[in-house]
């Protein structure tokens, strides 16, 4: 897919062929720049622009298979952080809550299941990863999969968390 040069577009795209999903995400440079700089602006950017991806996918897309075009959407938030700063679990659920009630409100009618990629720089500017999938108790073989493939992936680790308060 080639983005036309004035479209929103997300921040990056990931085809995980093996499971048949694509990681769309809004990148920043800190949780606190994607829950607190104009939150409701980038959360509710993010949804349009995984909208209308998605539908623009669901059509043939020149260069992708029709099985890579039909893949599932995974809404992505990527952040950076280092050793000293790490968010809380508290911050980071409340995000993702944010961020689900955003796609609810703004017509997505995709799975949801969300993926956060906290990327870790340690003193000696290592970087590791610590992935999130957040999900409303459904697809649970989609969120299994994830959490595997996930924790393969440089990771510290990852966690899986319901998008309910309990």
């Amino acid at each position: 897919y080639t983005f036309k040069r004035e479209e929103e577009r997300p921040d990056l795209v990931s085809l995980i062929r093996p499971l048949g999903v694509i990681f769309m995400c809004e990148a920043k440079k800190s949780l606190v720049e994607l829950y607190n700089n104009s939150s409701e602006q980038t959360l509710a950017k993010h949804v349009e622009v995984t909208n209308n991806l998605a539908t623009e996918l669901g059509d043939a897309v020149p260069g992708w298979s029709k099985k890579e075009a039909s893949s599932t959407i995974i809404p992505t938030l990527l952040w950076c952080t280092d050793e000293d700063s790490k968010p809380t679990s508290d911050e980071v659920s409340k995000l993702f809550r944010a961020f689900s009630a955003e796609l609810q409100g703004g017509g997505y009618d995709g799975p949801m299941v969300l993926v956060g990629l906290e990327v870790i720089r340690d003193s000696e500017m290592k970087l590791s990863t610590r992935s999130y999938v957040y999900h409303d108790g459904g697809n649970t073989g989609l969120v299994g999969a994830l959490a595997t493939f996930l924790s393969g992936v440089q990771s510290v680790e990852c966690e899986v968390h319901a998008l309910t308060d309990d």
